[in-house]
């Protein structure tokens, strides 16, 4: 073949690769999707049957409180991702999500720790609440670093598959949206409002009346166990 016409063939061909591995990293349905193996930068369990709500403690918590009583009357267990500076000055309240029965993950938000730093965020959160974080809550677009110093540190780095933020939607709204996630088991991000507190129960009841299970998100991993 000419090599001045197999060039550009070849061009177009390096920046489809590259456009894909951009689109895996900012996209969070294509991860959920793909990233089911142990060497993917994101942990993921593809199963239909599971979704796990993510509570993304990362401002004012003041209805957290309400969150959680909300939960006990849903009987839904789900994660809640905090830092370790947070825990030290919300004790009470991170000891009490542990012995209600949820998950509890680290929360990276963009930055991008290192390993050390994650060790000493995680003993941090087991020395308040009595219990060690399992994951920790990646940043989509920076998932594939985040993920390195995650798997250094011993947690696993996950993705909020949907971000529904403040704006606590239901009803119809969240059908269509899980009518777009269906290929596998997903993240529900939001964020600890007076909304969520008020509406979490009807919120978990339409879940389940789609035929979800809620669990917290380390057990959706990839490989998970009762023993991890």
């Amino acid at each position: 073949m000419d090599k001045s016409k197999s060039a550009p063939l070849a061009n177009a061909a390096v920046l489809a690769i590259a456009f894909l591995m951009y689109a895996l990293l900012v996209s969070p349905l294509p991860v959920m999707k793909l990233a089911k193996a142990s060497s993917a930068p994101v942990y993921r369990w593809p199963d239909e049957d599971k979704v796990s709500p993510v509570c993304l403690v990362s401002w004012d918590s003041s209805h957290l409180e309400g969150i959680l009583d909300a939960l006990i009357k849903a009987d839904a267990r789900i994660t809640f991702a905090v830092t370790g500076e947070w825990a030290l000055q919300n004790a009470d309240t991170a000891r009490r999500i542990v012995t209600d029965g949820h998950g509890l993950a680290l929360l990276l938000g963009e930055k991008t720790p290192s390993s050390g730093e994650l060790v000493n965020e995680a003993e941090t959160v087991k020395a308040v609440s009595g219990e060690a974080p399992l994951v920790a809550v990646c940043s989509v677009k920076k998932a594939e670093a985040q993920a390195e110093s995650c798997t250094e540190a011993g947690l696993k780095p996950v993705v909020v598959s949907v971000d529904l933020g403040g704006a606590f939607a239901g009803g119809t709204e969240f059908e269509e949206l899980l009518d777009g996630i269906r290929a596998g088991g997903c993240t529900i991000g939001f964020l600890p409002t007076s909304d969520a507190a008020e509406r979490l129960p009807d919120f978990i009841e339409i879940i389940k009346n789609m035929g979800y299970g809620i669990v917290p998100a380390h057990k959706m991993l990839y490989n998970y166990t009762d023993k991890i």
